[in-house]
């Protein structure tokens, strides 16, 4: 099996002057960076960038009228059809393309989403080639690179990595992520699963892959091969460290002068690199006063519940309440839930207790079901869950929203709000949303973190937390020479 550390080891003796170009570098790839994030998550390794909750015309001039040379749009796709995230961005860099157009402004298109690769892909790329074609911007190829350094997710041999409590590395294709209803795959080998993912109209042969000898050896490995293509490419690239993401995006950067231009898409730690975001380390504790805080957790994935566990088991003036999914299968029996759930919140509030809101913790999954269908029931259970987030969210002004599409819901649906500022990190791959109304709400996915992870996020929120080291693990390498 392999180690990450055995293989930082093993190609440590490349040099690292990329690194080095990056800190340095104080200008960006082009004038404006937009990155669609298909759930809130992307803003997992920056800090400080913008994200546009609404995409119409009218907010995506604020957004330019603002000057931001980076911001993120929330499409949340993961939560649509196929059909309908086409359409989303097919609409969005519409409109974002024409607005730069009409300011003479270059663009760079970064397509962010799962390291574990559960997306609509390709259909968001297509989507976004054909509005970028429409508004007068030509498009070289894509560049596919998912590593994710805060999430434990890396990229060797072109085999997408999840690295284990032991620091094993594990295909994904091996994990619970593989066998997702909606967005499943068997092959974590990247061009294998371009393939696959793409009814085999993108051959797999046919991708340009860089390894970690290429681009460790010599960044140009990378813009020289592109330069070569003739024709819309679609290339994959490995990264064990944010060093290889600076070597990358050099490449870019040297292809950019040649008049090429390219969609990035990539998991968060690649948005950091790609937008030159130089921030790095936690948060300090954010409470100063005393307030409630509310936990909604509706993601299911196995590290999710060990963590809510760990959380429930050390932390003090927390209580549990947990909501029964499968009532949403019948109304009334549904209503009647959703009347129990909110009163045992209330009742919590006046004990003077934290509150953890948590689903039963049991998948449903239909019988014979089609992956739409099964989505369907998903967004049923997560707008009955999250309408009960609505009713109480009044009590409080903190929240840790645990999963994608669960921070996604209440977001939208809650909160109705605008525009977002992804203020930092509260923990390694966990960001700080602060709403205009300055509610707080830490956005943590459900792969995400050890089995400790959601206790210190609590305890960062709460003005609890004990001191700590405050940089990640390569945060020299991103953040400082």
């Amino acid at each position: 099996m392999l180690k990450l550390y055995d293989l930082i080891k093993e190609y440590s003796s490349y040099s690292d002057e990329s690194s080095d170009w990056w800190n340095e570098c104080s200008e960006f790839p082009a004038d404006v960076s937009i990155i669609l994030d298909d759930d809130p998550l992307g803003g997992q390794a920056v800090s400080n960038v913008p994200v546009l909750l609404a995409w119409d015309k009218e907010n995506i001039e604020k957004a330019f009228d603002a000057g931001y040379k980076a911001f993120f749009i929330l499409t949340s796709t993961r939560s649509m059809t196929e059909e309908e995230a086409y359409k989303c961005c097919f609409n969005i860099i519409s409109n974002a393309a024409m607005e730069a157009q009409r300011r003479n402004l270059s663009i760079q298109i970064i397509c962010r989403s799962d390291s574990t690769l559960r997306t609509h892909y390709p259909c968001e790329t297509n989507a976004i080639i054909k509005a970028l074609e429409n508004s007068g911007y030509h498009v070289d190829g894509e560049i596919i690179f998912p590593f994710f350094e805060e999430g434990r997710r890396y990229t060797y041999n072109l085999q997408q990595y999840s690295m284990d409590d032991d620091n094993l590395l594990i295909p994904v294709s091996s994990t619970e992520y593989s066998a997702d209803k909606t967005f499943g795959f068997s092959s974590s080998y990247l061009p294998s699963w371009i393939e696959e993912k793409s009814n085999g109209r993108i051959s797999g042969s046919s991708v340009y892959t860089f390894n970690l000898d290429e681009i460790r050896s010599d960044w140009r490995n990378i813009s020289n091969k592109l330069l070569s293509c003739r024709n819309f490419c679609t290339a994959v690239a490995d990264s064990i460290e944010y060093r290889d993401l600076f070597s990358i995006m050099r490449a870019i950067c040297k292809l950019r002068e040649s008049g090429k231009s390219y969609i990035l898409r990539t998991a968060s730690s690649g948005v950091k690199a790609a937008i030159f975001n130089k921030g790095s380390g936690l948060m300090d504790d954010i409470i100063t006063e005393n307030s409630n805080i509310l936990i909604a957790v509706g993601s299911h994935m196995k590290r999710t519940s060990e963590q809510v566990e760990y959380l429930l088991s050390k932390a003090n003036n927390i209580r549990a309440v947990v909501f029964n999914q499968a009532s949403v299968l019948n109304k009334e029996e549904l209503d009647r839930e959703l009347l129990r759930v909110e009163k045992a919140i209330y009742e919590a509030i006046e004990d003077g207790c934290d509150v953890v809101l948590e689903t039963n913790r049991n998948r449903i999954d239909l019988d014979d079901a089609t992956p739409e269908e099964q989505l369907l029931l998903t967004v049923r259970i997560s707008h009955a869950f999250i309408s009960i987030v609505d009713k109480v969210k009044s009590h409080f002004r903190y929240f840790i929203a645990k999963g994608g599409n669960t921070s996604s819901d209440i977001i939208k649906y809650c909160f109705h709000a605008d525009m977002a500022l992804i203020a930092g990190q509260i923990e390694r791959g966990v960001p700080l949303w602060v709403l205009p109304d300055n509610t707080s709400i830490a956005i943590f996915p459900g792969n995400v973190g050890s089995k400790d992870s959601l206790l210190k996020a609590y305890r960062r929120l709460s003005g609890k937390h004990e001191s700590d080291a405050t940089i990640s693990q390569n945060g020299a390498i991103a953040g400082k020479k």
